[in-house]
């Protein structure tokens, strides 16, 4: 139906020179009362951004209107007073209640009458105030003393419609009372008589987080559809040159709006995201933008601007914001702007490590003080799977939120671990702390310049302070990666940063300034593997994804377009160079150091030789079903991203070549209307016609337009309701019968420990002298196969043979390593020393699809997680299950195998029974008393193998699976744990009722601590479980029979437990010793095997 009185603000980025003063809205060509409030100029001081507010007069039911700007006076006048703010005739108030009040309560209305507010927009269409007290803390709660949470609230006043919209905040983000906080919430709107808009029983509120509920107060607007002009858009370099051309499909928008509608939406639930960042593999979060986001972009309507914004309400849970509560701290280098109350600077603490808040080479200056529990749960930070939330959201919508979402994650991307800046990795090199830098991998890079960028061009320039910081930030980043690579650019060389790189070459390899024709990003990695002829290989999907990030920080007028020139000629000379094979620009990983010269390659034509019968080109677009070498996913193929870093090469010599030769024909044949993520154009090529800056508001498509949509599905941010959540419950089959077995616990023998044993008291840990790995003769005296030897680990554990003591490895898997060879140390002995008990099969080079076994019959190498499990009555090895096996998509399958240390050789394909469901990743397994073993799937199911039958049997559905939950059986009572990790509670499954399961509750002063991915063990001795969290080098004691939870106290040297990558994740690395009554751990294949006694 037709609609009249419509609030309507959104977010408008303008050309240069095209606005001299202000925006002034136009209706179908006729000026409307509206107001805008500038918040960036370009430098000739036109117009670069805005926030236009206005009341539509009429919005027809079909078609729709067309809103276009003229220059003009600004409109800023009169905005309502505190007095005007909470008269009558808005009877505001929004209060925030926490346990009924016993843990306080917050009023907007009580902090606006104290003037704790500034404003958003100021004029006579809409008053926005930014209502919070971040200096003076007077409004902070919270259930201790600590007062952890704060609230905040973002007011619309709509004077002529008499209408309040109020975003509520809540975070638990000061620097200086860090931790968790648990709650019940209930929020009211109104001052006379209060009504509940929203509320939730039981809050885990994660440190450095928020969330968020908007409700409207007066009648909500109708949802409308709006065609923001994405010609026009590129037009302003505000997004990248994405192309005008394409239509988003019906049925891309159904999907995500169906998934929208089924997804899990309260607050710190999970939506569409992974809350996992880390978890590989490409995603539709990751990219430029959200797949969602651009699919909002494109489209415009109202139902996929609410999935959009419910996304990017929901990021807030993420633990990566931190505000400064110090008032001794300043966001500047120079020191002249306060930080207190501001999302946290770089420049105010360098070595903070978001991710590692008790990081040892963090300066004591610069930790946050933690008060509590710091427990992330299921949401997992990193920048290199930093997906970006918030940009497209505030460019079009203008809200203060977002701005502040992209000033705190900026925050992280700088500090989330400092150890590549200024810690462990570059220590040494005396790397300054007065100058910021973004480390880690290359994709990280990538990402977390994107944000940084994307943050300094939105920051208001009101905010001169901050907007100089990031700005500074930016440069920063830059200069250190220009002296590393010789780029010379403006007055750089003068500055120290610049020369400190030019000559130590930054933390994370040597200078590349020298004998780098090809323009690598750095000499490779590794763990991406060596063979005989190249040393080194490393990912050039990291590479595309960087060049992205610089192509967008030029664009957006920052200083990284000398570095850009710089790199660009690794994607222009794959293609025009005579000998390059362009499509190696879409490969997983690509040679870097040649092995015969131990240099970087100098010839595209000696790294294309490098590969033999190379069939990639059929696997490019034009085709029939378009991908790349690695994935069809438009998510994240990486021949979408090679031809985005093709595209940002623009400008530079060679590059309009290269994409008229190769880029242009094989980007038309993508099918982009399914996924416009990657669709990013040269600059300069021909875009769909702009007319300045037209938004159309209606269901048709062309400029910028506005009209009547229909909303289907429920607001994740309508905050409205009482959120609930069912649990069901699966009852075991009756149908099957579990084994019952015990384990008898007999004391040792005199004098039978090894000396380095018995000479050590109880719980004191200790390395055993010449049991690093990599230093052995058996490591060292071999021809290891494709990819990094070290990837033996990668993803990988171990599992102990109780006879001897020995601890048996094996691993590899998908592009990390190709061999199947078996490693094992019997630590009974005097002097433990490593044995390979086999060479590895002959290896395919990485196939796009791995096979359970190699033609030799010899099973694939491949993740093995928890999937080793000795089999002692037997004497045999078991690989239970064959996830991520050798290949670029990481595929797994269902397979049983052996290997018989008797024969050093694996027992024949099919010995065993596979069983459907037991090939996925990080499963939870364990070993019983009898040697059955258990695997609870990633579909839930239960199911066990039976030692005496060699039969699969299917125990049922025992609830939810989570990646790399740690699982162990306690052989006294024949139950198995399984460990909370994040949202997901404990469980105990009772083995003599076929493994039905109830909920496991901890207990104790460290039960809250003793929560997520790690190791876990039963020691009969001790009658305990041993759980060793990742990141967290507390010894973690439950006892068996209460579950009470204590943090064991040891002595010694305790082993280093931060979590780094895959080829540091244990597993079964930690492992109970029966015979030495212990624990032995190994961390990594350059380590000595730490061990320490639990009994005498």
């Amino acid at each position: 139906m037709a609609l009249s009185a419509q609030p309507l603000q959104f977010g408008r980025p303008f050309r240069v020179g095209e606005i001299g003063q202000c925006p002034q809205l136009l209706v179908d060509g006729q000026s409307v009362a509206s107001q805008s409030d500038v918040k960036t100029r370009h430098a000739d001081g036109s117009v670069r951004f805005a926030v236009v507010s206005a009341v539509l007069p009429a919005v027809p039911a079909s078609g729709g209107v067309t809103l276009s700007f003229a220059d003009g006076p600004c409109n800023n006048d009169g905005a309502l007073s505190a007095q005007q703010m909470l008269g009558a005739e808005y009877d505001f108030d929004a209060v925030v209640s926490l346990n009924d009040g016993a843990a306080g309560t917050a009023s907007a209305r009580a902090l606006i009458a104290a003037g704790k507010y500034r404003l958003w927009t100021s004029g006579p269409v809409v008053t926005t105030a930014i209502v919070a007290d971040h200096e003076g803390k007077s409004a902070d709660i919270g259930v201790d003393g600590y007062k952890s949470v704060r609230p905040s609230f973002e007011v619309q006043f709509w004077p002529a419609l008499k209408l309040t919209r109020t975003r509520v905040v809540m975070e638990t983000t000061d620097t200086e009372k860090v931790q968790n906080q648990r709650y019940g919430v209930t929020i009211t709107a109104g001052a006379s008589s209060p009504q509940p808009v929203y509320s939730r029983a039981d809050v885990e509120h994660l440190y450095m987080s928020r969330w968020t509920r908007t409700f409207w107060r007066g009648g909500e607007p109708a949802a409308l559809n709006i065609d923001y002009n994405v010609a026009y858009l590129a037009a302003t370099q505000a997004i990248p040159n994405y192309d005008a051309s394409i239509r988003l499909s019906s049925t891309s928008k159904s999907s995500i709006v169906s998934a929208w509608q089924a997804a899990p939406k309260d607050i710190f639930e999970q939506g569409m995201w992974n809350p996992s960042m880390p978890t590989t593999g490409g995603r539709p979060d990751l990219g430029p933008y959200p797949k969602w986001m651009v699919a909002w972009l494109y489209d415009g309507s109202a139902e996929l601007k609410e999935v959009a914004l419910g996304q990017a309400d929901l990021a807030g849970a993420w633990p990566m914001h931190l505000r400064e509560g110090s008032a001794g701290k300043y966001v500047d280098r120079d020191k002249t702007e306060p930080a207190l109350g501001q999302p946290v600077s770089g420049y105010a603490r360098p070595t903070l490590a978001m991710l590692d808040l008790g990081y040892a080479y963090s300066d004591a200056a610069d930790k946050v003080k933690v008060v509590g529990t710091t427990n992330r749960g299921a949401w997992v930070p990193d920048n290199a799977h930093q997906p970006q939330p918030f940009f497209i959201p505030y460019l079009l919508t203008g809200e203060h939120f977002y701005k502040e979402q992209l000033q705190f994650w900026s925050g992280f991307s700088l500090l989330d671990d400092s150890r590549g800046l200024y810690g462990l990795y570059c220590y040494s090199k005396n790397a300054s702390k007065s100058h910021l830098g973004i480390g880690g991998q290359i994709r990280g890079i990538a990402w977390g310049m994107r944000m940084l960028g994307e943050a300094a061009w939105a920051v208001p320039q009101q905010e001169a302070g901050y907007r100089n910081y990031l700005h500074a930030a930016y440069e920063d980043v830059i200069t250190r990666f220009e002296g590393t690579r010789g780029v010379v650019r403006g007055g750089n060389t003068s500055r120290a940063d610049w020369q400190w790189a030019n000559t130590a070459g930054d933390c994370h390899g040597g200078r590349l300034r020298d004998a780098n024709p090809l323009r690598y990003w750095w000499e490779g990695l590794d763990g991406y593997g060596s063979n005989e002829s190249v040393k080194r290989y490393d990912a050039p999907w990291q590479h595309s994804f960087l060049m992205y990030a610089l192509s967008r920080g030029a664009e957006l007028g920052l200083p990284a377009g000398a570095l850009k020139d710089w790199f660009a000629p690794f994607f222009v000379r794959q293609v025009l160079d005579a000998g390059a094979v362009p499509y190696h620009l879409g490969d997983y990983t690509l040679p870097f150091v040649d092995a015969q010269t131990g240099a970087l390659y100098q010839r595209w034509s000696d790294v294309a030789a490098e590969y033999a019968d190379y069939t990639g080109a059929s696997k490019w677009p034009p085709a029939a079903s378009p991908n790349s070498n690695s994935t069809s996913s438009l998510d994240q193929g990486y021949g979408t991203a090679a031809l985005v870093a093709l595209a940002g090469t623009a400008g530079a010599p060679g590059s309009a070549e290269a994409w008229s030769r190769f880029g242009a024909g094989h980007y038309a044949a993508w099918g982009w209307e399914r996924d416009p993520k990657w669709a990013i154009l040269p600059r300069g090529i021909a875009n769909v016609a702009t007319k300045q800056g037209e938004t159309t508001i209606s269901t048709s498509s062309g400029s910028t337009t506005a009209s009547a949509g229909t909303s289907t599905g429920t607001s994740s941010s309508s905050g409205t309701g009482t959120s609930t959540s069912s649990t069901t419950s699966t009852s075991p089959s009756a149908s099957t019968e579990g084994t019952t077995s015990t384990v008898t616990v007999t004391p040792l023998p005199a004098g039978s420990l090894p000396s380095w044993v018995a000479a050590k008291p109880l719980f004191q840990w200790f390395q055993i002298p010449g049991t690093k790995l990599s230093a052995s003769t058996a490591w060292q005296g071999y021809t290891p196969s494709r990819g990094g030897q070290k990837g033996i680990l990668a993803y990988s554990g171990g599992t102990l043979k109780a006879s001897g003591s020995e601890l048996f490895i094996a691993g590899g898997g998908h592009a990390d390593y190709a061999g199947n060879e078996v490693f094992s140390i019997a630590l009974r002995s005097e002097t433990p020393i490593w044995v390979r008990r086999n060479n590895p099969s002959a290896a395919p080079v990485l196939p796009e699809t791995g096979t359970s076994h190699y033609p030799d019959g010899r099973p694939s190498s491949r993740h093995t997680y928890w999937t080793l499990q000795f089999n002692d009555s037997r004497n045999l090895l078991m690989f239970v299950g064959a996830p991520a096996l050798w290949s670029k998509v990481a595929n797994g399958t269902s397979e049983f195998d052996a290997f018989d240390p008797a024969k050093n050789d694996y027992l024949p394909a099919g010995t065993f029974p596979s069983q459907g469901g037991i090939g996925g990743v990080a499963q939870g397994i364990a070993k019983d008393a009898a040697d059955n073993i258990y695997v609870h799937s990633t579909g839930g199911t239960m199911y066990r193998w039976d030692n005496a039958t060699n039969t699969w049997t299917t125990l049922g559905n025992r609830g939810t699976y989570y990646y790399e939950t740690p699982y162990a059986i306690d052989t006294r009572r024949n139950r198995m744990i399984r460990m909370p990790n994040g949202t997901l509670a404990g469980a105990v499954f009772d083995l003599n009722n076929n493994a039905a399961a109830s909920t496991l509750t901890l207990t104790g002063s460290a039960a809250a601590a003793a929560n997520g991915r790690g190791s876990l063990v039963y020691d009969p001795v001790s009658d305990a479980f041993w759980y060793w969290k990742r990141g967290d080098s507390t010894l973690y004691r439950i006892d068996a029979a209460t579950f009470n939870t204590t943090a064991q106290s040891v002595t010694g040297t305790v082993p280093p437990n931060t979590v780094l990558n895959g080829f540091y994740y244990t597993y079964g690395r930690f492992a109970y010793v029966p015979e030495l009554r212990g624990i032995l751990y190994m961390r990594d294949a350059d380590s000595d095997i730490f061990f320490v006694r639990t009994a005498s």
